[in-house]
């Protein structure tokens, strides 16, 4: 990881093909994002103080010292978008303040080895509401490690072409990937118009193992329409070679956020799972929709997940 000197933070090291490789530990590697990308970066020394515990480094670091489920088998929790809504009318009409918080703690006490947030955690990536984010994450003190994936709302601006730096400065690589025990848990950006070529031979090496393959996105792709509020807004570059080489490659599991909802889909021999009710406005769509987050127990066996409603209520995904 680059080193930060007082207030100014150099960003990570990158090639034109987005291919340099990083190891912070325990064998992680990752792809940088291919977007333009500023000179430097700065960032306020309060909000590096701030966010400097929850990157992708300090977080692997944690997991090392969280005791491994027994027969290589792993228990995480996913949790999907998170931001607030950008627009007071949206909050109003479809949200529901302190979702988020209250998710996050129920997360704290189930028994499980590290959590993943499925993207969007801030209505903008700007230091304003990363900084914002990390202080209420640090209030609640969440116990196990916290590990996210890059949504469109994590980038300068949550449409169109934007840069991912400061989320990439803060916490992680736009695409990386890190085993534990007998799993392989691959994080892909598909925020930037979808994926591109770089991404999908990257993604053709990490699937490359044995080791049950766990993928995390934030959009969707394309195909999978029953996922997608009247079959639109999934990912459409790259999304055929993406669901071909998931297929390819027998992945157990691809978790998404992105669309506020909840819905399974099977496609091509692999299960898709849409959680995107972490505490974000729940938009009117023909979609389930009801805050959650999921616990999921992973082992060469397969994987089975739990539900968790916000109002206690939970249930087992067949």
């Amino acid at each position: 990881m680059s080193a930060i000197t007082g207030v100014l933070a150099w960003p990570y090291p990158w090639g034109a093909n987005g291919g340099k490789s990083w190891t912070p530990v325990n064998g992680a590697t990752c792809l940088y994002d291919t977007k333009t990308r500023l000179p430097q970066i700065l960032i306020s020394k309060r909000l590096y103080q701030t966010a400097k515990s929850w990157n992708l480094k300090n977080q692997l670091g944690k997991l090392q010292s969280v005791p491994a489920c027994a027969e290589g088998g792993a228990r995480f929790a996913v949790i999907g978008d998170t931001e607030p809504g950008r627009f007071l009318f949206s909050r109003l009409l479809w949200g529901r303040p302190g979702v988020a918080k209250t998710l996050i703690r129920n997360i704290q006490k189930e028994r499980i080895e590290f959590s993943v947030q499925l993207g969007d955690m801030v209505s903008c990536g700007t230091e304003q509401h990363y900084g914002n984010f990390f202080e209420k994450l640090s209030s609640l003190k969440p116990s196990a490690p916290y590990l996210s994936v890059l949504g469109n709302h994590d980038r300068r601006y949550p449409h169109g072409v934007a840069d991912a730096a400061l989320y990439e400065e803060l916490l992680a690589p736009a695409n990386h990937y890190f085993d534990r025990g007998l799993c392989r848990f691959i994080f892909v950006d598909t925020t930037a118009g979808g994926v591109n070529a770089a991404q999908i031979e990257w993604l053709n090496r990490a699937l490359n193992t044995t080791l049950t393959k766990i993928v995390f996105i934030h959009i969707p792709p394309m195909q999978v329409k029953s996922l997608l509020p009247w079959g639109r807004g999934g990912f459409i570059k790259g999304s055929e070679d993406f669901v071909n080489l998931m297929s390819d490659c027998r992945v157990a599991r691809v978790y998404m956020g992105h669309v506020h909802g909840f819905g399974i889909s099977e496609y091509q021999g692999v299960r898709y799972v849409l959680s995107g009710g972490g505490g974000s406005p729940l938009y009117p769509s023909p979609l389930q929709r009801f805050y959650h987050f999921i616990t999921v127990d992973a082992s060469p066996e397969g994987v089975h997940e739990t539900v968790h409603c916000l109002d206690g209520k939970s249930f087992y995904l067949a």
